[in-house]
């Protein structure tokens, strides 16, 4: 929750804190709740105030996710835990919707899918194609009183951990690892 020029801040410090304490550290950028554009729109203006603060491009080691589908709508706008559940927007964007979902879809496999696939495209067309990438951080949070049972959320998992493991792309996947597009998963 740092506003783009606060974090590009914050992730220069850390970045080179670490590499001067241990320069053969991997070091990730951190990870956003969901790769969504609009959180993409927030990661390319970090990148930007840290070119402004830095005269350098963000230095990562690999990119790390989380993939959750979730609402993106405002809470100061909307007032209404009913209409802005999910992960509200990021700080610094000027907006009232993101992507805007059904509570249903929260286990949407082709979502989960289209989001990585969009994260992978984001690393490539910013200079961190080959980079590894991994979910550190992913599921179905909607409760069972609202469908979403133990069997359903079971599907939901099983499916996306065979994608994950498995899912190659030589345009986007890692060629230090087979192609394939994501190289960790918690």
């Amino acid at each position: 929750d740092l506003l783009p020029p606060v974090y590009a801040l914050a992730y220069h410090d850390l970045y080179h804190t670490i590499k001067q304490a241990d320069p053969t550290a991997r070091v990730f950028a951190g990870a956003i709740v969901q790769p969504t554009p609009l959180r993409l729109q927030y990661l390319d203006l970090v990148m930007r105030s840290y070119f402004e603060q830095f005269g350098v491009g963000m230095p990562a080691d690999g990119w790390a996710i989380h993939n959750f589908i979730l609402n993106e709508r405002s809470c100061d706008h909307y007032q209404n835990i009913q209409v802005c559940w999910g992960a509200d927007i990021p700080p610094g964007i000027d907006a009232i919707d993101g992507l805007v979902l059904e509570i249903d879809q929260n286990d949407s496999y082709d979502l989960f899918v289209e989001q990585v696939r969009r994260f992978r495209t984001w690393m490539s067309s910013r200079g961190y194609a080959g980079k590894p990438l991994y979910v550190s951080e992913y599921g179905v949070l909607m409760p069972e009183r609202l469908g979403f049972t133990p069997s359903r959320v079971n599907q939901f998992m099983n499916r996306t951990f065979d994608f994950l493991l498995n899912e190659t792309d030589p345009a986007l996947g890692d060629p230090t690892d087979g192609y394939r597009l994501m190289q960790r998963l918690a």
